[in-house]
């Protein structure tokens, strides 16, 4: 009985080393009337960061504009940075998984009689929106994905579970599976006038 508890006490330990890895990891970024999401775009496209992104409400009709400036910091200076001049976001793991998130008290709504097990990534995330949309109004202007380059790529395919009862947050973060290097984001989109929910890899 003593083996299969140290070998989870070794797991969270090294999850948790990774996660501190990844906050401590060097990055340089500058940006002058920036939107919150051009800076995490940043953070993906420079310095391979998978940090997942949920837009703040309050910014769907506004264009937000902070300057930032971290001159070889590490990614949790350019996330607290991101704080102080956005309040409405926090940053935390996920499910294993790095997300700068909206507070707004929908996505910590707790999620019960849920089923969904086993189910590709995409398809799981069909069920799942859908499960928000039929629930809760602040949902039903949400979009689903739609499919962007191969889809046999892992992150379409790989199978993933939603546990019952967790946060809508959590929720999202586990449609990611064990898969690090994707990630997911939430933002106004300007052209349908609907928010949307869509995966990038980050490479």
């Amino acid at each position: 009985m003593i083996y299969p508890i140290l070998a989870i006490l070794l797991s969270l330990a090294f999850q948790q080393n990774e996660m501190e890895a990844l906050l401590n990891r060097r990055v340089s970024v500058e940006l002058n009337k920036a939107t919150v999401f051009e800076v995490v775009e940043a953070l993906r496209t420079q310095h391979a960061i998978p940090l997942s992104f949920i837009q703040s409400t309050r910014y769907f009709n506004k264009k937000e504009e902070i300057n930032i400036k971290v001159s070889s910091g590490t990614v949790r200076d350019a996330l607290e940075k991101i704080k102080s001049y956005a309040p409405d976001y926090n940053y935390g793991f996920v499910e294993g998984h790095l997300v700068l998130y909206s507070n707004e008290p929908k996505y910590q709504k707790v999620v019960d009689s849920l089923s969904i097990r086993d189910t590709a990534g995409f398809n799981a995330t069909y069920s799942y929106l859908d499960v928000l949309r039929a629930r809760w109004p602040e949902y039903k202007e949400l979009m689903s994905p739609v499919i962007k380059g191969d889809p046999r790529a892992a992150f379409f395919t790989d199978r993933v579970s939603i546990r019952t009862g967790g946060t809508v947050l959590k929720g999202f973060a586990q449609l990611l599976g064990n898969n690090r290097s994707v990630v997911f984001t939430i933002i106004y989109w300007e052209k349908a006038s609907r928010p949307m929910f869509y995966f990038d890899n980050v490479k």
